[in-house]
């Protein structure tokens, strides 16, 4: 239950970020020395970029994303 609350929170989020001329970026979250587990658990960022998971998209600054692969 707590996985798809976060889905649909971040869900909220992502469509939010579209519908306002919101960045899709936070550079100031930007830390490639971030360690991320390296489970496959795709996301696809406002960026229209998949990433392996959360932590990947959030080291990367991504500011909103859902859960599965870009089209």
């Amino acid at each position: 239950m707590m996985k798809f609350s976060a889905l649909i929170f971040t869900a909220c989020v992502f469509l939010l970020a579209c519908g306002k001329t919101v960045d899709c970026y936070d550079y100031s979250l930007v830390d490639p020395n971030q360690f991320c587990q390296p489970d496959y658990n795709p996301v696809c960022g406002c960026d229209d970029i998949t990433y392996q998971n959360q932590c990947f998209a959030q080291r990367n600054g991504v500011r909103a994303w859902i859960g599965g692969p870009c089209p």
